[in-house]
């Protein structure tokens, strides 16, 4: 059993190449899955894993680079699905769960990660550039924008988005949107017409 595993490695590797046109073999989507649900590390962990990880794939994809002599147009198309799954993982998984809600605070999210604010504040800001605040306002307002670019504006009030999107009221939407998208939500409602 020993024989045929490793002649079937051997094949693959040195006859069938498949690392050499088969883009959608480079897809780290898995990986990072089981990194961000591993149900038995700790949150700070998990954080901390994830940003060796990520870390890593510009050399990552380096290689793969280098490796694909010829890839073919299938599994490039595959190999691109894979990766917007993998960065909509990454923007929109379970950190929506947390700026959704109204009362977020630095707080409530270390004590969610088991850890001190500091720590958290200094990981946010080196991943993102961004302040605590900031970063749960912009991704509000990500989302405030993807629930207008559906058209939600005509069946909910924008004060009823604004809540949805976690926003505690409607001017501190306003002023979020202002700063982030250097325009008004009816200003953006209306540039959706066009």
């Amino acid at each position: 059993m020993i024989k045929n595993m490793l002649e079937g490695t051997d094949f693959s590797l040195n006859e069938y190449k498949s690392y050499e046109w088969d883009a959608s073999s480079y897809n780290f989507g898995g990986t990072l899955f089981e990194i961000t649900q591993n149900k038995e590390a700790k949150p700070l962990d998990i954080i901390v894993n994830l940003n060796k990880f990520l870390a890593k794939t510009p050399a990552y994809f380096e290689v793969a680079k280098k490796n694909l002599i010829n890839p073919t147009l299938e599994h490039t198309a595959l190999a691109i699905q894979q990766l917007t799954g993998t960065a909509d993982m990454l923007q929109y998984g379970e950190i929506r769960e947390f700026y959704l809600k109204e009362k977020a605070s630095i707080e409530n999210l270390s004590i969610d990660l088991d850890t001190n604010k500091i720590i958290v504040t200094a990981i946010i800001k080196k991943n993102t550039g961004l302040g605590f605040a900031d970063l749960v306002n912009k991704s509000r307002v990500d989302y405030l924008v993807e629930l207008l670019r559906e058209g939600k504006h005509e069946e909910y009030t924008i004060e009823a988005l604004a809540k949805m999107s976690g926003f505690g009221s409607r001017q501190t939407m306003y002023k979020a949107f202002a700063k982030f998208r250097n325009q008004s939500p009816t200003d953006f409602i209306d540039s959706l017409k066009h």
